[in-house]
């Protein structure tokens, strides 16, 4: 059973494995999505997909890496060869430079994604104090700047002539005022069996569903990631996304199915939510943090000009990280009071309140 330990910086949890041990796992994990995601892309579109998703990983990388020399470097952080390997070793920049490129279209120059993965590294870790002192998910930080500051370049195609009829699943569903039949919003993916493989264009590692839902379990299973954030993330999306597909004639579960399989909201229940530094330490803290950002990703997505709300809503919790910490801190193991209890209650009709007015509006 997981210990809160009182006097270190984060990740606070303390477990039968190490943090090393965590993060090589994790980042074994991330390589075996990364062979996955090239394998796809090369069956589905051909060599040059496969060779440019190759690129876009060794060049996160190296930029990463590039990045963290410099920086420690100019602290004469190392003396020699050893030193400077086991710092970077140690930084876990391998992690971020790959989740980095895994969440970028696989149209998105070399040159946007050195530019990533160093502002990543620098501006998402160093800048605060290394790991465990970062108050952002490093590679969301990266991934935010990129959007903000290059979003015309991030196509998900290589030739501009198909960049331009190519659209991701979220963004054709804004095209249809974010309602639609099931054929009208799935035929072009191949129906959610598609969406499930990944055969359509998108980020690199965002579009191949089944492998990320695989990868979810196993980091569950192995305790690399608590269950409650994914699950609770992923359940607030499916019920509100449900209630506003109901408000507007769409019966069944295909529409909330439809959310969940597209966009990044998987890769980043998986892979981005789940931080250990970034995320609440707490049980029930966990739980809290999940449904904010289901609720927030639902109003992104639905209401905002942008179609995908994941990466913005994680970013956002991160900053409420702490205060989440405070409130429930200390309540990990004690059973629901009365003030609690009305407490989740609220909770859970904000969630359904917040749904209903989506409904009403789109």
């Amino acid at each position: 059973m997981a210990k809160i330990a009182k006097w270190s910086p984060t990740p606070h949890l303390h477990s039968r494995s190490s943090t090393q041990q965590i993060m090589y796992e994790f980042s074994a994990v991330l390589g075996v999505i990364s062979l996955i995601a090239i394998s796809v892309y090369g069956y589905t579109f051909g060599g040059a997909y496969a060779l440019k998703a190759i690129w876009m990983l060794l060049v996160s990388i190296i930029s990463a890496i590039l990045t963290e020399t410099i920086f420690f470097a100019c602290g004469r952080r190392f003396k020699d060869v050893y030193e400077w390997l086991t710092l970077i070793v140690k930084s876990y920049s391998l992690i971020t430079a790959i989740l980095l490129a895994l969440c970028l279209p696989i149209g998105t120059p070399l040159m946007v994604v050195a530019i990533g993965s160093c502002v990543s590294v620098w501006l998402g870790k160093l800048v605060f104090g290394g790991v465990g002192y970062n108050p952002f998910n490093p590679a969301l930080v990266g991934r935010a700047l990129v959007t903000i500051s290059f979003g015309g370049l991030l196509t998900t195609t290589l030739t501009q002539v198909d960049a331009v009829t190519s659209v991701t699943p979220l963004v054709h569903l804004a095209q249809n005022q974010y309602i639609g039949t099931y054929e009208q919003l799935t035929a072009p993916y191949g129906g959610l069996v598609g969406l499930l493989m990944g055969t359509y264009g998108g980020a690199i590692g965002e579009s191949i569903s089944f492998a990320i839902i695989i990868a979810m379990i196993y980091l569950v299973v192995r305790r690399i990631i608590d269950w409650r954030i994914p699950a609770f993330y992923l359940g607030t999306v499916f019920f509100m996304t449900w209630i506003v597909g109901a408000m507007n004639g769409v019966a069944g579960i295909w529409y909330p199915l439809f959310h969940l399989l597209s966009g990044g909201l998987l890769f980043g229940a998986a892979f981005m939510a789940t931080d250990l530094v970034t995320s609440p330490v707490s049980r029930k803290g966990k739980v809290f943090f999940g449904m904010a950002l289901g609720i927030l990703t639902v109003i992104i997505r639905l209401l905002g000009n942008y179609p995908e709300g994941v990466f913005f809503s994680i970013l956002i919790m991160n900053l409420f990280k702490p205060v989440i910490d405070r409130g429930f801190m200390g309540r990990m193991n004690l059973p629901l009071k009365r003030g609690e209890i009305c407490f989740w209650l609220v909770s859970f009709l904000i969630v359904i309140g917040i749904a209903v007015l989506i409904g009403i509006m789109i």
